[in-house]
């Protein structure tokens, strides 16, 4: 029986393969688990390092033959006080330069976004990258959807993901719907309205309103017309289209955030069901087909558990 730190000093000397030549070598569980956890870590750190050189040996060789990676110095103070620091650098950079500051970071975006109202493209990370990208034609749709998948795994949050990729996800589980990376945006969406930095006081826009009510509605809305996309193409077959949508309803449609008055909370869930249904109607005008367009809104007013008396006053 070796304790843990005694086994990771024999590896340490080069004995461990002599000692386990020897002797049946044990070790606790509570010691494994330890340095199982270790390892992990340290594997996690090599990965990154191996990305983070692997980066930079892509920019600097770009540097010497395309240049189109520009360095630029940094002043050591800003205009407004602000010293230079890690932390801020990206903001305090793109003010220098008076650039559009491409930023994961939300509160170094929010610095900017607060400076420059008046600026269209003052700040924005990469979810909005993958969106223009696509709009551009610059990747697939199908590229588009891994890259999003990809920031859920990596705990981006608060991010709506667009009813084309939602779409795009969806299609590649059509004989077993939902689909695991259906599922993974759900998780997403429940874990983002439970999160508790996820913004519930009024913020000073007019009229008042909240972080948190504008993206349960935003999700809400995307929800719906995500629905009625799936209804209106002609390549997907009712049966289809009716376990989707009753599975979106259950499952993907947002729970209240957790962060806003409990009232309020009481009052969204109310008002779910509308919402969702007045968003699928405006929806419904991208189709002529009537037949499928009244099928979605019916299919989703069976699954929100509507009696026909509630469903047309919605509608």
């Amino acid at each position: 029986q070796v304790e843990g730190m005694t086994l990771a000093t024999v590896s340490e000397h080069g004995l461990i393969d002599l000692l386990v030549s020897h002797f049946d070598v044990s070790i606790s569980q509570e010691d494994l688990d330890r340095t199982l956890r270790q390892v992990r870590a340290f594997d996690a750190l090599e990965e990154v390092q191996g990305k983070e050189e692997h980066l930079w040996k892509i920019v600097n060789e770009d540097v010497s033959t395309r240049g189109r990676f520009k360095f630029v110095a940094l002043n050591k103070k800003s205009k407004d006080g602000m010293s230079e620091g890690i932390a801020t650098t990206a903001y305090v950079l793109a003010k220098q330069e008076n650039l559009p500051l491409m930023a994961d970071d939300r509160v170094v975006q929010t610095l900017l976004l607060n400076e420059w109202k008046d600026r269209q493209f003052a700040a924005f990370g990469t979810d909005s990258l993958i969106l223009a990208m696509l709009e551009r034609g610059i990747i697939t749709t199908e590229k588009a959807a891994d890259a999003f998948l990809k920031l859920i795994e990596w705990r981006y949050r608060f991010l709506v993901v667009p009813r084309i990729i939602l779409k795009a996800l969806a299609a590649r589980y059509r004989s077993h719907p939902p689909g695991i990376a259906l599922r993974q945006v759900a998780f997403y969406v429940h874990d983002c309205m439970r999160d508790e930095g996820l913004f519930g006081g009024t913020e000073p826009v007019q009229p008042p309103s909240s972080i948190a009510l504008r993206l349960y509605q935003t999700w809400v809305q995307t929800i719906a017309e995500f629905i009625v996309d799936t209804w209106i193409d002609p390549t997907v077959d009712e049966e289809y289209a009716t376990k989707l949508t009753k599975w979106a309803v259950n499952e993907l449609l947002p729970s209240p955030p957790k962060n806003i008055d409990l009232r309020m909370q009481v009052n969204l869930s109310k008002f779910t069901a509308r919402t969702a249904l007045s968003r699928a109607l405006v929806q419904t005008i991208a189709t002529d087909d009537l037949g499928r367009a009244a099928s979605a809104l019916s299919a989703m007013a069976e699954a929100l558990e509507l009696d026909q008396q509630e469903y047309m006053r919605i509608v």
